[in-house]
């Protein structure tokens, strides 16, 4: 692991020069990485989602809060319950020695929290900066994914659309030759669920959908593996290098992929899980994963930067440029395999 991590080529050309008894054979390395790859994201706990146990665990955790919470401390003055403790402790207290705004409205919206019963992930404390207001306080609000509205899905001649049973009823008021074909109707259906459980049940679904799309990786890497071993080919002479020779170069870079992507399936479950136990610091664990994320891109050309130029011997402006262009390419048509199959998983899903 620490040759395929921090030595980019080395084996692959060991393995093709018939040093092949210090290292795992190509083919072994690629499944055992696979499983890794494939099992992990489904053995960490989901912190963020809505199943019955996480739900229990949630409301649980709410009512304990609420019926041991002792109160806060402002100003001095101790167990501090409700809203209108806190507004009473500072209209009584003198100008100088005020609760300063911005943790006033914390204050007060952490207690609203409390005597609602509100969720954390909803109560969850945005500042957003204003010119005339200085710092303000928000709840923030789950994103809505497709732009989905509580008063239905409106597409065309079909207005505020709610339910399937709505779209049928409406469909069948038209004429027959301008209603909505199989497949029209099939997409218009899913969208509505969708909305449904986007609108109405408060699902995640743009979170969903990057969660699908990083757990497919995996499996369009595994089927991208001839594709990207015949861009090799054909980039290389044909009398010096055989298919079999870039097959193996593709699966030891492969492998080094997916230990790629699983690190940074593990550090995103990490840090979203430090979110929630220290929601103020959300952006900055979010800014940790992104620079990790960019970090490990960066690192994936550079390694196949020099595991090429180490592995085919090439003349570096020659190497350079079918590095730049091999990459390129083929990560653009990984990225299109993945979108596409995301796409079809989820609606099918």
């Amino acid at each position: 692991m620490k040759a395929l991590l921090f030595r980019p080529g080395i084996i692959i050309k060991e393995y093709l020069l018939g040093k092949r008894k210090s290292f795992v054979p190509p083919v072994k390395l690629y499944i055992f990485i696979s499983f890794a790859a494939f099992f992990i994201p489904f053995i960490l706990p989901d912190f963020d989602g809505d199943s019955d146990n996480v739900t229990e665990f949630k409301q649980g955790l709410q009512e304990g809060l609420k019926s041991d919470f002792e109160g806060i401390e402002v100003a001095g003055f101790q167990n501090i319950k409700t809203v209108q403790q806190l507004d009473s402790i500072q209209n009584i207290l003198p100008e100088d020695k005020k609760v300063p705004d911005l943790e006033y409205r914390i204050f007060r919206q952490t207690l609203e929290a409390i005597e609602n019963n509100t969720d954390s992930e909803t109560a969850e404390i945005d500042t957003v900066e204003n010119e005339s207001d200085g710092l303000q306080v928000n709840l923030d609000d789950k994103k809505n994914f497709l732009g989905f509205s509580e008063n239905g899905l409106s597409i065309g001649k079909y207005k505020n659309i709610k339910t399937a049973e709505q779209l049928d009823s409406i469909d069948n008021s038209f004429p027959k030759k301008e209603r909505l074909d199989w497949a029209s109707k099939k997409l218009f259906k899913k969208l509505l669920e969708f909305r449904q459980r986007q609108v109405e049940e408060g699902e995640n679904l743009s979170g969903e959908f990057i969660e699908a799309f990083v757990h497919n990786l995996p499996k369009v890497l595994f089927v991208y593996l001839p594709i990207f071993a015949f861009f090799l080919w054909l980039f290389h002479s044909k009398k010096k290098w055989f298919y079999y020779d870039h097959g193996i170069f593709t699966l030891y870079y492969f492998s080094f992929l997916l230990v790629l992507i699983t690190l940074n399936v593990l550090v995103a479950w990490i840090f979203s899980s430090f979110s929630l136990l220290i929601p103020s610091l959300d952006s900055v664990f979010t800014l940790i994963w992104v620079l990790f994320s960019c970090f490990s891109f960066g690192y994936s050309f550079f390694y196949f930067f020099h595991a090429h130029s180490r592995v085919y011997e090439e003349k570096k402006y020659i190497s350079r440029f079918k590095t730049f262009i091999l990459f390129w390419v083929n990560s653009f048509f990984i990225l299109l395999k993945l979108m596409i199959y995301t796409f079809f998983t989820f609606i099918t899903f």
